[in-house]
């Protein structure tokens, strides 16, 4: 159980870090059409699996690539 506890503290100290090192917000991330978010969130996960911060990482990624495709008019939202 402790091992379970450090392992939660952990992740949550990284999560807090990545996501203040310019990660896409949830809210920014809601705007996204969702249809591609989960295709994303499936794609990562297929590739990365159980590497939570490699999925992370391909997601967030992805997410980027989504809004400024649409930022500049390529795709529709």
């Amino acid at each position: 159980m402790k091992m379970i506890l450090v392992a939660t503290v952990t992740m949550l100290a990284f999560t807090g870090t990545v996501w203040a090192d310019g990660r896409m917000t949830k809210a920014e991330i809601d705007l996204l059409p969702q249809d591609s978010v989960v295709a994303i969130r499936k794609d990562c996960e297929r590739e990365w699996g159980n590497d939570f911060r490699m999925r992370a990482y391909c997601e967030d990624n992805q997410y980027k690539a989504l809004k400024a495709l649409i930022d500049r008019g390529s795709i529709s939202r």
